[in-house]
């Protein structure tokens, strides 16, 4: 004998719709279940001072795209939507000028205010002259709905240290986008 399992809906471990059936055999994927989402991408509009050894939030005040309205242009957050919570891929690429004496520039996410993670990068710095130092960096987060991300930076060159603005693909951004079937 068979066995039959009937549903109008197949949901994740989130309690969030994967498929739907209009019960005539129809399925439909649903676009939040099965797509990497939600997912954004903001960029630096304009340069910004980090000063000497203060964590200091880094602003991106351009979107690249947004698909469900969770990143915020005015306070430069990520938060994640209701029914959204689960594994996210949250990832930057930082550029920073004026880097010749800075020995660690430290950068960190922080969730709801807190400092959860960070990455660090020491250089062999040249004492007096103007160098650009360029970082990637990324971590997987397990967030839940109305936890909100940010970008925060450190620097100790002895005085204030410029995160340069996006332009031509060049410069300084942040992502992120729900990971599925994990």
């Amino acid at each position: 004998m068979a066995s039959i399992i009937k549903a109008n809906q197949l949901q994740d471990f989130g309690g969030n719709s994967i498929l739907t059936s209009d019960g005539a055999g129809n399925v439909t994927p649903n676009a939040q279940g099965i797509k990497n989402v939600p997912a954004f991408r903001a960029e630096k509009a304009s340069n910004q001072n980090i000063p000497n050894e203060t964590w200091t939030k880094v602003t991106f005040e351009n979107e690249g795209f947004d698909t469900n309205s969770s990143y915020d242009t005015s306070n430069s957050r990520f938060t994640i939507p209701s029914g959204m919570g689960g594994k996210y891929f949250v990832g930057a690429n930082i550029l920073v000028r004026n880097a010749g004496d800075v020995n660690t520039i430290d950068y960190a996410i922080y969730i709801n205010g807190s400092q959860d993670d960070t990455y660090r990068r020491v250089h062999d710095y040249i004492s007096g002259t103007s160098q650009y130092q360029n970082s990637t960096f990324g971590f997987v987060l397990e967030l839940s709905a109305s936890n909100y991300v940010e970008i925060y930076n450190w620097q100790n060159s002895g005085g204030s240290m410029e995160t340069n603005g996006y332009s031509a693909n060049n410069g300084t951004f942040w992502f992120a986008y729900k990971l599925i079937g994990v």
